[in-house]
């Protein structure tokens, strides 16, 4: 078991942070074949992950004055891409004054199987950045031909690895995709969206102290309502979630689990430093974005600078997985 390092941290201003743009996509050409049109802070990086190997495409570095160090180690990371699929995974940690999302590609774990997740973390980093190192060891012992009836127990196992060592918490929104079909396993607030026939459609359902108030109070908490939002005992609005042990119960790790079959063009899954700043009907900026003539990359920067630009005030992670 990879264990979770606790590092104390100097507070930073994000007004004195370095902001640099950063640098469109050049074709063998030295043609921009994407500019991404966003000036963003240092902890910026998006990626291809094509089916012959990981490509970093573009990142805005650390400034001078950046002490985000254990920030930039929470995106820097060796994905393990798919053999069969392309997949853009695009980070920021935006307004916020520490990195605490994280995201993982562990392609071809198993035959024709590929593992993808996004990690949104909360009061520090420590859950998310143990779903990254330690994805691979937690999915190892999983049967593939199984594993909707496995994963129950998965999250359960990452969930105590995280609660016996810090008490932070993390959602998990994490697909599983098969030769015929995909499962999606999550708990809390990243969404799963697919983009089919031109419509995008949220696959998965936020779990909050508002959705989930009947299953807390017949666990023993409490719903307050504090500035307009539920919380759990007051404190969290999440109803689910890895680690947290200080609330759990009435929380839960235990996840929503789903079979759905490969139709769709893309997969995307995001944190909520996107879907707090972005709208999500018909005609919402995400789907119009997916209809553009973009590689998964371009569409997972182009989903993350317009949720920057349009004022979110989280980290903000999007990973684009092209199935057809």
């Amino acid at each position: 078991m990879n264990g979770i390092a606790t590092t104390e941290r100097k507070k930073r201003s994000r007004k004195a942070a370095f902001y640099a743009t950063e640098k469109p996509v050049i074709s063998s050409n030295n043609e921009v074949v994407f500019n991404c049109q966003a000036v963003l802070p240092p902890c910026s990086i998006t990626y291809l992950l094509d089916t012959n190997g990981s490509v970093e495409i573009g990142s805005s570095g650390r400034g001078d004055n950046f002490d985000g160090i254990q920030d930039i180690e929470l995106i820097k990371h060796e994905y393990q891409p798919s053999k069969r699929y392309e997949i853009g995974i695009s980070q920021t940690i935006g307004k916020n004054d520490r990195m605490q999302d994280t995201a993982n590609v562990l392609g071809e774990l198993f035959p024709n199987i590929d593992i993808i997740g996004i990690f949104d973390g909360h009061n520090g980093e420590e859950a998310a950045r143990y779903c990254l190192i330690s994805m691979k060891n937690e999915f190892n012992c999983l049967n593939p031909k199984d594993c909707e009836h496995q994963l129950p127990q998965i999250f359960e196992s990452i969930h105590n690895n995280i609660s016996s060592q810090t008490i932070s918490g993390t959602t998990a929104s994490i697909c599983i995709i098969r030769s015929d079909d995909v499962v999606l396993a999550h708990v809390g607030d990243s969404p799963i969206y697919f983009y089919e026939n031109g419509h995008l459609t949220r696959m998965t359902q936020n779990h909050s102290a508002t959705f989930e108030k009947e299953r807390i109070i017949a666990s023993g908490g409490k719903v307050i309502n504090i500035k307009g939002v539920d919380r759990v005992n007051g404190q969290i609005n999440l109803s689910r979630s890895l680690g947290d042990k200080l609330l759990q119960p009435p929380l839960t790790y235990k996840p929503d689990i789903s079979i759905h079959s490969l139709s769709m063009k893309y997969i995307v899954i995001v944190t909520d430093g996107v879907t707090d700043s972005l709208s999500f009907n018909r005609d919402s900026e995400m789907e119009i974005i997916l209809s553009q003539p973009l590689s998964p990359d371009q569409i997972a920067a182009t989903i993350r600078n317009n949720a920057f630009i349009n004022g979110s005030v989280d980290n903000i992670s999007v990973i684009v997985i092209q199935i057809i």
